[in-house]
């Protein structure tokens, strides 16, 4: 027997909002209005950064050792501390526990889709361009179509509504 309870359970889980970060003006303006919703609505948000994946180098055949350019983990701990930076620049009256993930992904729209399967909502940036308005770049159109969550593009341009304190914008409000 199920009880109503049982039915509304799902509801009092917190609500995520997976955004997508990289070091472009649309996942700064992406990451900024999810902070202003959770704050606003009280969701998580989960900001993703992806990597792409480390191959060694295998010249072993030759004679040589196995190799790689470039060490995974500073690449995963540089994505971090990138995410995190951003976050700092972008909170506007504090950041209240943002999860941060860095998954390793070659197609950076698929594994932005996996992360917010169970997301309320997925946030990506666009790309601004003169005359169009905004334009959503490889990896937003492919979120738009593969996610089985609701989608929201925000465009670069976009800025967090701040509270009126000089004469002026009172004026403009009035």
């Amino acid at each position: 027997m199920t009880s109503c309870h049982d039915v509304y359970d799902e509801d009092l889980r917190p609500r995520e909002l997976v955004v997508g970060v990289d070091d472009s003006p649309g996942a700064r303006a992406a990451l900024a209005w999810a902070l202003d919703q959770a704050r606003a609505s009280g969701a998580r948000v989960v900001a993703v950064n992806v990597v792409e994946p480390v191959m060694p180098l295998d010249f072993a055949g030759a004679g040589f050792y196995a190799t790689t350019a470039s060490d995974p983990r500073q690449l995963r701990l540089a994505a971090r501390e990138l995410v995190e930076r951003t976050i700092r620049d972008v909170a506007v009256g504090g950041a209240d526990e943002v999860q941060i993930r860095v998954i390793e992904g070659r197609n950076p729209g698929q594994v932005l889709v996996r992360a917010a399967r169970d997301a309320a909502m997925l946030v990506v940036g666009t790309h601004h361009r003169h005359g169009l308005g905004f334009l959503l770049g490889s990896t937003g159109a492919s979120c738009v179509r593969h996610a089985t969550c609701p989608v929201l593009a925000v465009p670069e341009t976009w800025r967090p509504n701040l509270p009126s304190t000089t004469k002026h914008d009172q004026e403009v409000l009035a």
